[in-house]
């Protein structure tokens, strides 16, 4: 990989705010990711040990998706993201270190034929889908291998029991106008437990990240698990987001 390539950032804006004045943090909670991935893969599918095809679902300008190809030794990453910002970024800035930048509409498709990727990541993907995410879990699983491994991050129950003010998620919540069929964000509701399996909190605006969701992990259990089977739910394995750990059956 070109070190130019390695070593090249987006700005905050192109970034999603990520880390603001902290470019190193950026950079190595990107690695960190990326390791963590490896791991949860190797543990379930040490044959894709060595140049595994990899698709960063929701690449954003390659926070992760641009650690891939060194972590995973594999010349073969798919960026994907529906924003025309972030594919320019990393076509313009991490094409030549092995990563491929694809837009996508906002809707369950991927442009890759049935069975060849060996690992999907999403991080703060599905904790913003606010519609057909059983639809895109069943894309996943369509483009996975025999044997393949997803790697998704989400908002649990366990999210929704930490939720505390020092959080940026807490300000998104309850500063907002949403709607939601559970009632308006607000404090007495994130202290009780979550009123139903699947909860969305949904901007009137349609605006970036329209909507922050939270999943039960028996919905996650069952509504994902009956199109891919659910290996593991990490808790906090994505700062305060859990990972769900699913693979394809062989």
């Amino acid at each position: 990989m070109a070190s130019g390539a390695l070593w090249a950032l987006p700005s905050l804006d192109a970034r999603e705010g990520y880390y603001p004045g902290r470019e190193h943090d950026y950079w190595l909670s990107g690695l960190f990711d990326a390791w963590r991935a490896k791991r949860s893969c190797l543990a379930l599918a040490p044959q894709f040990g060595r140049g595994p095809r990899v698709v960063d679902l929701g690449a954003a300008s390659g926070r992760v998706a641009r650690h891939v190809p060194r972590v995973f030794e594999t010349r073969e990453c798919w960026a994907i993201d529906i924003d025309q910002r972030h594919i320019d970024w990393i076509s313009t800035h991490l094409g030549g270190a092995g990563v491929r930048a694809v837009q996508i509409p906002p809707r369950p498709s991927l442009p890759l034929a049935s069975g060849s990727v060996d690992l999907v990541t999403a991080f703060s993907v599905f904790t913003h889908i606010d519609s057909f995410e059983t639809a895109w879990i069943a894309e996943i699983e369509r483009v996975l291998s025999p044997g393949g491994v997803a790697y998704l991050s989400i908002h649990s129950e366990r999210t929704w029991q930490d939720l505390n003010p020092e959080w940026a998620l807490w300000s998104a919540l309850l500063d907002r106008p949403a709607w939601s069929v559970h009632g308006k964000a607000t404090r007495d509701l994130f202290a009780s437990p979550m009123p139903a399996p699947r909860v969305s909190f949904t901007w009137q605006d349609h605006g970036d990240y329209r909507a922050n969701v939270f999943y039960s992990t028996d919905y996650i259990t069952h509504a994902w698990g009956s199109i891919l089977p659910v290996k593991s739910i990490l808790p906090r394995e994505h700062d305060y987001q859990d990972v769900v750990v699913m693979q394809k059956k062989s």
